[in-house]
């Protein structure tokens, strides 16, 4: 699971959510919605499959980054990343923060295992 410096867990039952997630769902990477707090909403978006399949627009870091608070994968996704999934539509390295980098090739390996909690 990957928390960024300025997030925080929201509750008692957050890491039990994300265990309901992996043993009901089988998910292969899993994210949840966020809180705004300073203009009090609560912000819920998802993918759908057909576009969790769509290499071209998933590699395109312009496009809305939904899953980017709290987030976690299964171990065995990370070990089959490989240096060239780390690249951009261009086939340059992504210029964008770690949890784009990582989670785009996260989320190809886990094809239709992507689930929002």
């Amino acid at each position: 699971m990957t928390v960024d410096a300025d997030d925080e867990l929201i509750g008692r039952n957050v890491l039990k959510m994300f265990n309901w997630g992996y043993q009901t769902k089988r998910s292969g990477v899993l994210y949840s919605n966020y809180y705004w707090y300073s203009h009090g909403l609560l912000l819920s978006k998802g993918y759908s499959a057909d576009y969790l399949e769509s290499d071209r627009v998933q590699r395109d870091y312009r496009f809305n980054r939904k899953f980017s608070h709290l987030r976690s994968f299964r171990n065995e996704l990370l070990f089959q990343i490989d240096s060239k999934d780390l690249l951009d539509i261009d086939g340059k390295f992504f210029n964008s923060t770690f949890d784009f980098a990582l989670f785009v090739p996260l989320m190809e390996l886990a094809c239709r295992r992507v689930n929002q909690i």
